[in-house]
């Protein structure tokens, strides 16, 4: 499957941010990092589903493609 560098890039980058969670206590910053985490998970997923419009893909194919090559490009 032919995907484009965004999303790849986007869906890096939220499992970055939900990586962040890791130990932090249940207060205010654990609020503020679990907000990057929502905000970079939401554009990973419009970029996911604007991908799969323009290139007539399926969005839940395209989606768990772009889970594998995160995961298997570290």
């Amino acid at each position: 499957m032919d995907i484009s560098e965004n999303p790849i890039e986007l869906e890096r980058t939220a499992g970055e941010e939900r990586g962040r969670l890791v130990g932090l206590p249940d207060d205010d910053e654990r609020a503020a990092q679990w907000l990057r985490w929502r905000d970079a998970s939401a554009a990973a997923q419009a970029a996911i589903g604007a991908h799969a419009r323009e290139a007539g893909l399926n969005r839940y194919e395209l989606w768990q493609a772009v889970k594998k090559a995160v995961r298997h490009s570290a």
